[in-house]
């Protein structure tokens, strides 16, 4: 697991994304997990204004194990962007652990490449799209509501440790190259 975070950095994580973006819709050769890259998760444009309804939509991809049995539940890991890049970051990372039977869902955050709003720079918004995201998981996909981790580098790690601080569905972090605070780094 060391040599798999380690591995999570800047320039490498933006090669794997670009290498990977092809991947879209398809399932391993042996069988354990499919892909879909072309997943939109809508969340309110304005999460701090409860009179607002516009939505938008959070571009997403996940990889999901093999149901072997009915009502078959798995643990989910929730990859956050880092800054500047996008949902694509984890593609490598997260094909290792769908192997082991891990849903690894990655998403884009708000501001950054196509999607819409502007970058809340890891604040409430962040915090709020990502609760988001574990709902829109625990209502698409077979996830054990009890076994949900996020993750991320820097700003995704920053903002897993956010959300993680008010959102009792998270039971573990991972978090690499991250900050206590954002704006002292």
């Amino acid at each position: 697991m060391k040599r798999m975070a380690s591995a999570v950095t800047g320039a490498f994580c933006l090669a794997l994304a670009i290498s990977n973006a092809n991947a879209a819709h398809h399932v391993s050769a042996e069988g354990l997990w499919s892909y879909d890259e072309d997943v939109l998760v809508p969340t309110p444009l304005d999460p701090e204004d409860s009179s607002n309804t516009d939505l938008m939509n959070l571009p997403a991809n996940v990889f999901v194990p093999t149901t072997t049995t009915a009502g078959q539940k798995f643990p989910a890991i929730i990859f956050i962007n880092s800054w500047v890049l996008e949902e694509h970051e984890y593609t490598s990372i997260a094909k290792a652990l769908a192997d082991k039977g891990y849903i690894v869902f990655s998403y884009t955050t708000r501001g950054w490449w196509s999607v819409p709003g502007f970058i809340d720079t890891a604040g409430n918004k962040d915090v709020k799209d990502a609760g988001n995201v574990i709902s829109y998981l625990i209502n698409n996909y077979p996830v054990d509501p009890a076994k949900i981790a996020l993750g991320g580098t820097s700003y995704g790690s920053g903002i897993s440790l956010n959300t993680a601080t008010q959102d009792d569905r998270v039971a573990a972090v991972i978090a690499t190259s991250t900050w206590g605070s954002l704006v002292e780094s």
